[in-house]
């Protein structure tokens, strides 16, 4: 299977610190590959650093390949004209504007291309997102946490990306709308989209991704499919919290 991304031997810094050393990664076309990891584990380092640090050689280096294209050294616009999207934890949504308008800044790169139906997204985001729909008119400081993120996906998809990459969706929010948020990252999947899934919640990131990375402290400690990591005693044990259930019922 094709791979839409590969990056390898990436480090990367968070102030002076060294916090990522010497990592891997692949994602296949039209697959969700999971990162998994506690708080501290390195997660939203990496992230920061496959989307901005190569602007930055002080911050991180490495070598990413994007359909086979170098983009180890693209500004951070170029990388989105590309077609890789990010949802980022704190979402970034225009608490002024409505949520049409939050849309529509989805579509800008699409728009500066001198595309003209950049807005051509915007009912397949409804059809995702109805709820959008009925606040299309609502500014995005008056939305659910689960809304917001519901929000801050739409936009990223208004810019019909190859990759989407999500850091921590489901921070924050109840479980019946994270369940609800995977849902549509499910659907997405079955849609083709490819999709880099950032994530502290091991047990629903792996429910639906089909290869995952473990990291801790900075590295990856194992990676293999989803289903097989989901089944790893190591795993259950630190990070799906099955172990300690089944001791206590002895």
């Amino acid at each position: 299977m094709k791979s839409i991304l590969k990056v390898s031997n990436f480090n990367a810094r968070y102030g002076k610190a060294d916090i990522i050393e010497n990592l891997s990664l692949e994602i296949p076309e039209g697959q969700i590959v999971t990162v998994i990891g506690p708080n501290g584990a390195g997660k939203s380092t990496l992230v920061n650093g496959l989307m901005a640090s190569m602007e930055s050689p002080g911050y991180a280096s490495g070598n990413i390949q994007f359909f086979d294209q170098d983009i180890s050294r693209v500004p951070v616009e170029a990388i989105v004209r590309l077609g890789i999207s990010l949802v980022p934890e704190t979402r970034e949504l225009f608490g002024s504007m409505t949520v049409l308008e939050n849309l529509q800044l989805g579509a800008y790169v699409r728009r500066k291309r001198g595309e003209k139906n950049y807005f051509s997204e915007l009912e397949k985001i409804y059809g995702l997102f109805p709820r959008l729909k009925e606040r299309q008119g609502q500014r995005s400081s008056t939305l659910s946490g689960g809304e917001r993120q519901m929000l801050a996906v739409g936009r990223a998809l208004m810019a019909q990306p190859k990759l989407l990459i999500l850091d921590e969706p489901s921070l924050g929010l109840a479980p019946r709308i994270t369940q609800e948020i995977f849902h549509i990252l499910g659907r997405l999947k079955e849609l083709g989209m490819s999709t880099l899934l950032i994530e502290q919640n091991a047990r629903a990131a792996l429910k639906i991704s089909d290869y995952g990375y473990v990291m801790e402290l900075g590295r990856f400690t194992m990676s293999g499919p989803s289903d097989e990591l989901a089944n790893d005693p190591s795993v259950i044990e630190t990070y799906l919290g099955f172990g300690k259930k089944k001791e206590s019922k002895q």
